[in-house]
């Protein structure tokens, strides 16, 4: 017995794997003893591997995991090691995904003679061009061989070849990884070689891209490490770009939505949040050359309002277009020191004109402005605990803006009308951004006679307000899109209303729901819409999501959208969540809509276009038909462009007077 039990251990000796010593670094966990240490040794691992040739590199990566039988690269994308994986697929590019030896050699004839037919159509061309000969469009040309059946000839000898398999290399790229044992459709862990040259490893379902995975973009050098959904870029993930530029953050079908950070070739960086794979909402810019920062609201790319800080304890707030302040704006001085103070002012084009100089304080901020020729101050009710940042933006205000004009002259009033105090009483912002929708102030003001005007002493600011019917046809049949409580309070009926939009006064369309709409391949915009009416809001039994003052406009968008998009269109809008899930969209019957609907808004905004439509007066689309989507590998997002910051020299300039009067 004590024989027997001898052999076997000595069969287990001669059996025990050998552990290779770059996976002694990635799993120390698995070596007798833990002698490296607990945990991954990434600096182990590169620094072992860049003192490694060229060839002895290769053989290395082509060590898998004695137990798990994954690669190096697969290894360390699942665990989402970014730097690794960016050091990998940098050093050795294609080599670091270790493809089979064979299919590469026939993928890389394939390309070898495509290459070859591409040089002999150009020398072809040259020919007839240098002989002055055009070419005859109708003159039969020889057909080449198939370059599949070049390729087959060249491997008629080797034995065991397969012609099919050859052909399918050619045709689809190469695939290597686990399969379903039944569809025999990708699924699992796998990595493929594209006809294109990019290269995938990671995980798939269905022949997707599904779960975490990495993508190179061969021809840019473009890197994806992160998790994938239906073939797309999808969830958390890391991408670098060749000149240095790196993103981290949230993605959403391919672009960047959600929270995230961009670091920049510069060093500059912007962190916060993303909408359609652009800086939007909240976020900061930090500019590396001089420390400055930009923090507040972006819209598109561009920083529309909020904080500069600049070095020296100096602060800026108020409105900007493209980095650069525009409109009125506040000064702070020595911000968190002693002797802190503002100077008020306005930014015309691009000069600062300063107006008055006050000390700081927090308990009641307020801010200098120029109504009727004549310096007021601007600040809240003392029921009313704003920031002085909420107060720049409400005299940037476009509607504010607007009165503020058209007041200019007393004397084109009747009776006169001299504004003396101007307090902000309340302000309304778009859900979950820092966007006004509505200011109401209270002006206190009396006629040329110095008696106290008998006007209204509040007036409500806001843009344009409008309700938005859209309807998506398909083969003769149409259904229109709304929002629906997901469950319905009592006293809401079917709880549904038609979108809430805001116009502004240059007629662009705001509202979350037509960017969450945007992401699904339904764009909205001011010029692919008809205008109705506007008409009285009325009395409304159910207000929300409708914020909408005395008048508001109907508006009406109609699309033919494709029969993929129309019969899944329910699903997709399913997978979207404006404003926190509070509504969701449904698609429905228009006229069965605004039967039910306990929104009069949206009722009379049904109403009118049931009559439209008797009489004949709508279009029968407003926007161009929606195209079939094509599904090409992915492309790479580019990266976003660097802001033309303004120097902070410029910023600094400020009135000897300031300084004197400190």
């Amino acid at each position: 017995m004590g024989d027997q039990e001898e052999e076997v251990d000595a069969e287990a000796d001669e059996q025990q794997v050998v552990i290779p010593e770059i996976w002694k670094f990635a799993d120390p966990e698995s070596t007798d003893g833990g002698a490296v240490g607990p945990g991954p040794q990434i600096g182990k691992i590169v620094k072992y591997l860049n003192e490694k040739e060229e060839e002895e590199l290769l053989e290395e990566l082509k060590k898998t995991n004695p137990e798990t039988g994954q690669s190096l690269l697969m290894w360390a994308t699942l665990q989402q090691k970014f730097v690794l994986v960016e050091w990998l697929v940098k050093k050795a590019a294609r080599s670091a995904f270790v493809f089979d030896d064979k299919e590469l050699g026939v993928y890389d004839k394939f390309v070898e003679k495509r290459k070859e037919r591409e040089q002999e159509e150009k020398e072809r061309l040259e020919a007839l061009e240098e002989n002055g000969e055009p070419e005859d469009p109708e003159e039969e040309k020889e057909t080449p061989p198939p370059i599949h059946e070049l390729v087959i000839a060249e491997y008629a000898d080797d034995e065991g070849s397969n012609p099919y398999k050859i052909r399918a290399i050619g045709e689809l790229g190469i695939y290597q990884g686990q399969r379903n044992a039944i569809t025999n459709t990708k699924t699992g862990l796998g990595q493929s070689l594209y006809p294109n040259g990019d290269c995938y490893i990671g995980q798939y379902s269905d022949n997707k891209r599904q779960g975490i995975g990495c993508y190179w973009w061969a021809s840019s050098g473009e890197i994806y490490i992160g998790n994938w959904m239906d073939n797309h870029r999808h969830a958390s993930g890391r991408m670098l770009h060749p000149d240095g530029g790196k993103y981290y953050g949230l993605w959403k079908m391919d672009e960047k939505c959600g929270k995230g950070r961009f670091t920049y070739p510069t060093g500059d960086t912007y962190s916060g949040d993303w909408v359609a794979g652009k800086r939007s909402g909240q976020g900061t810019y930090t500019v590396a050359a001089d420390m400055s920062v930009f923090s507040g609201a972006f819209h598109t790319d561009n920083f529309v309002t909020g904080e500069w800080r600049l070095s020296g304890g100096v602060r800026y707030y108020g409105a900007f277009d493209q980095f650069k302040p525009v409109g009125k704006g506040v000064f702070l001085h020595r911000f968190g020191q002693e002797g802190a103070f503002t100077q008020d002012g306005i930014y015309t084009n691009g000069e600062w004109q300063p107006f008055e100089i006050k000390r700081a304080t927090d308990s009641s901020p307020s801010f200098s402005l120029s109504v009727q020729g004549k310096d007021l101050s601007l600040s809240a009710t003392p029921d009313l605990k704003i920031s002085l940042m909420t107060l720049i933006r409400v005299a940037n205000f476009r509607p504010f803006e607007d009165w503020v004009k058209k007041i200019e002259t007393p004397s084109s009033i009747p009776g006169g009308y001299h504004v003396n105090s101007l307090k902000v009483s309340s302000v309304e912002w778009v859900p979950g951004t820092k966007i006004l929708r509505s200011v109401t102030v209270k002006v206190s003001a009396f006629t040329d006679n110095q008696v106290r005007h008998p006007s209204p002493t509040s007036f409500v600011f806001a843009e344009d307000n409008a309700v938005l019917v859209p309807v998506l046809r398909c083969n003769g049949e149409e259904v229109a899109i709304f929002l629906k409580r997901p469950v319905p309070s009592a006293g809401d009926l079917d709880a549904s209303v038609l979108i809430d939009v805001t116009m502004s006064a240059g007629g662009e369309l705001r509202s979350d729901y037509l960017d969450s709409l945007n992401t699904i391949g339904i764009n909205v915009t001011s010029g692919n819409v008809v205008k109705l009416s506007k008409i009285s809001s009325g009395e409304t039994r159910f207000a929300e999501p409708h914020s909408l003052c005395s008048a508001f406009e109907v508006l009406f968008f109609t699309q033919e959208v494709t029969p993929d998009f129309f019969s899944t269109l329910n699903d997709r809008l399913a997978g979207l969540t404006p404003h926190g899930g509070l509504w969701r969209f449904a698609a429905g019957d228009l006229e069965d809509f605004s039967s039910k609907t306990p929104v009069t808004s949206s009722y009379s905004a049904c109403h009118l276009v049931k009559k439209a439509v008797e009489a004949g007066t709508l279009p029968s689309a407003t926007s161009e038909k929606m195209r079939p989507p094509t599904p090409p590998p992915p492309v790479p997002e580019p990266r976003p462009e660097l802001p033309d910051v303004l120097p902070e020299e410029q910023a600094l300039e400020m009135p000897k007077e300031a300084e004197d009067e400190d």
